[in-house]
């Protein structure tokens, strides 16, 4: 994969990745001027599975560096109804009508074969579960959000729920990279997951939920739920609540990709704990430094006056 098309972030250096967090950071505290980069420049957000924090902070991040946004209902397409439209022939359409493609998908192989195709910019916005699933996006708002939290300390991750869930599988391999130690607390999948089994197997520590009653060695909870189904419902000892926390003498922060359902309650919400709404107001930053570097990587960035 190259820069201008993110699919998952598997060969991207990690250096590159740093280099697009520090940007982040520098728009969110308004040291770089993005207001006109993508001036002229028009996103067409392909959603064709539902998306809330995904699809407005791309939105909301691209028409504040000046672009224009153009969505699409995807079921309205002949791409994406019965009509089954060759990917090539839509990926022409993309490539003469717009600068930029955002693509979600409960179907893993569509983002991959459309991604392959297109020539303007192209960022998966999340496809499918279990193995070839990626979610590059959530996983490099929660490393600048535990960059900008903890700094360059190597931290001690619990991760609990379903590890063929996109996000989940995109997080493990990122944070593992970064040189976090993970710890995974999770059913078997459901689907094929063999690729992240693997990596579980030979780079984590796998416990289950009896072993953990004391967590008070983790700097990070994360949850990202049971499964990408939304009839899934946590059992209960996959539940989050300020008692279960506190009970089992945690100390550190608790992250969730959001939405949640009733692994991690409300009674959370406003506790030292809760780290997950700063991870959904850091999204955009991310975004935005993606897409610069997805437009203008060989140019030098404008910084505002100080």
């Amino acid at each position: 994969m190259t820069v201008r098309t993110l699919v998952d972030l598997d060969d991207l250096p990690m250096d590159k990745v740093w280099r697009w967090l520090d940007m982040a950071h520098e728009i969110a505290i308004n040291q770089l001027d993005i207001s006109g980069a993508l001036r002229g420049k028009i996103l067409c957000p392909v959603f064709a599975q539902e998306s809330s924090r995904t699809y407005m902070n791309a939105i909301a991040g691209f028409q504040k560096m000046g672009g224009a946004v153009s969505p699409l209902n995807f079921a309205n397409t002949r791409f994406g109804s019965c009509w089954k439209e060759p990917a090539l022939d839509f990926a022409c359409l993309l490539d003469s009508c717009f600068d930029q493609v955002v693509f979600r998908s409960g179907d893993m192989q569509s983002v991959r074969e459309l991604a392959a195709l297109v020539n303007i910019p192209f960022i998966n916005a999340g496809n499918g579960v279990g193995t070839g699933a990626e979610h590059p996006m959530q996983a490099l708002v929660d490393l600048y959000t535990l960059h900008r939290q903890f700094g360059d300390c190597r931290l001690r991750i619990l991760m609990i729920g379903g590890t063929h869930i996109r996000s989940t599988r995109s997080q493990i391999k990122l944070f593992l990279r970064a040189g976090h130690e993970v710890t995974v607390m999770s059913p078997p999948p459901k689907v094929d997951n063999s690729d992240i089994e693997k990596i579980i197997k030979e780079q984590c520590r796998s416990v289950s939920q009896e072993e953990q009653e004391d967590w008070s060695g983790f700097d990070v909870v994360y949850h990202n739920g049971m499964d990408e189904d939304s009839e899934a419902w946590a059992p209960e000892e996959y539940r989050l609540t300020r008692d279960i926390l506190g009970r089992r003498r945690f100390r550190g922060k608790v992250m969730h990709s959001l939405p949640r359902k009733n692994e991690l309650t409300d009674c959370v919400d406003d506790t030292g704990y809760n780290l997950y709404f700063q991870q959904m107001k850091n999204s955009r930053w991310v975004f935005q430094s993606v897409f610069w570097h997805q437009h203008h990587e060989r140019r030098m960035p404008r910084y505002a006056a100080a």
